[in-house]
């Protein structure tokens, strides 16, 4: 029986959580560690921009395992959504974009056929889609076929098409289009139903090339949980905190910059080892935690894990308090001399 006022004994074992900085540090990391050969930056300069950007009022939506741009009607992977990818690559380097093609690649496919090849995608839990066109509009089908766990923004796209039609909301899902778009001008008068989020933008005509930088911003600003507050200013803002860090970081890059690994240290006063660290791989490498030695414990561990072994099975109010272990532990191994306060750790 445990003592009154004792609670039961506990094992903890050191993890180490992740959080969405951690994420975006490795993000960052990504593009630092491309750009090291040629400048080197200082680790207290780097602290300093991971700080303008993880600020309070930031709610990121990292991690995000993959991000799937798709083409609209009669497009291809190596049109438009592959020069949206160069535009967003040079701001997230650490995500993954994929491009699949798809069927309405041929005009005379049905949208049907699209979702259906979704559907057969081996596309990771909540995945974001960013679809152009038809593109957006099959990727917002895909959330009401059993995929509520994507994330959707949809581009310039229509509420329905052919055989498919959207027929519920989603939280997860944006549309940014233009009800004065000739293309889709008849068909994207319900956007605000299905969709959690959505803006009707004068400026965003179906040539959305002409709108890359546009179309980048709303990405950044989603993936960093601040789209709603700064939607309605896309084209006021001179320069997103995103772009301005991407300028900063290139000036670091090759401003004065040095060109062998030794200069780059000497410059910013690095061991030649970290920055061969930085360039052989962009994610940094976990700190070692040494092994800490308790040869007194080691010998009592078995006996302890037996007990904690047991006590699981056993009533809350049977199990045993830290000392009922460890007076437990004097009387039937008293050639084990350990503290009371050893035991309780």
């Amino acid at each position: 029986m445990s003592a009154s006022g004792n609670k039961p004994a506990k094992r903890f074992a050191s993890t180490r959580t992740t959080s969405p900085h951690d994420s975006l540090f490795r993000t960052l990391w990504t593009l630092f560690s491309h750009e090291y050969a040629s400048a080197g930056c200082s680790a207290s300069t780097w602290s300093a921009l991971i700080a303008s950007v993880t600020s309070e009022e930031c709610s990121f939506t990292l991690p995000i395992p993959a991000v799937f741009l798709l083409h609209g009607k009669g497009g291809s992977p190596k049109g438009t959504v592959r020069k949206l990818q160069d535009v967003l690559e040079q701001h997230w380097p650490g995500l993954d974009f994929i491009r699949p093609l798809m069927p309405h690649h041929d005009p005379a496919s049905p949208a049907g056929a699209s979702v259906e090849s979704l559907l057969r995608m081996n596309i990771h839990k909540n995945s974001l889609i960013v679809g152009v066109s038809l593109g957006g509009l099959v990727a917002a089908r895909l959330q009401e076929c059993g995929r509520s766990d994507l994330q959707v923004i949809a581009i310039s796209s229509p509420t329905w098409a052919n055989d498919v039609v959207l027929e519920s909301s989603s939280a997860r899902r944006l549309a940014f289009y233009s009800s004065q778009d000739s293309v889709i001008a008849s068909r994207v008068g319900k956007w605000s139903e299905p969709a959690g989020f959505s803006r009707d933008f004068d400026w965003l005509t179906h040539d959305t090339d002409s709108h890359a930088r546009y179309i980048a911003r709303i990405f950044d600003w989603y993936i960093q949980g601040m789209l709603p507050r700064l939607v309605d200013q896309i084209r006021s803002v001179s320069r997103t905190q995103q772009e301005t860090d991407e300028i900063v970081w290139r000036l670091m890059a090759y401003e004065n910059g040095a060109g062998t690994i030794r200069a780059v240290a000497r410059k910013w006063g690095l061991h030649c080892c970290e920055v061969r660290r930085a360039l052989a791989s962009a994610m940094p490498a976990e700190r070692k935690r040494p092994q800490r030695v308790r040869p007194k414990l080691a010998l009592a561990i078995p006996f302890i894990d037996a007990i904690l072994e047991a006590d699981r099975n056993a009533p809350r109010k049977q199990r045993h308090t830290a000392h009922r272990i460890w007076t437990r532990l004097r009387c039937e191994n008293p050639e084990i001399v350990v503290g009371e306060s050893t035991v309780r750790e």
